[in-house]
């Protein structure tokens, strides 16, 4: 979990953030499958 110093002014890009990171692992792990088999 990301701690930010400016707490709930930065919610929403934290939210972002995280979307985007599990969307790069989800795409990671895809991309991991298919070179794997």
């Amino acid at each position: 979990m990301i701690i930010s110093p400016a707490g709930s002014v930065s919610l929403v890009t934290n939210s972002n953030f995280l979307l985007l990171y599990y969307y790069i692992i989800a795409s990671y792990v895809k991309y991991g499958a298919f070179s794997l088999s």
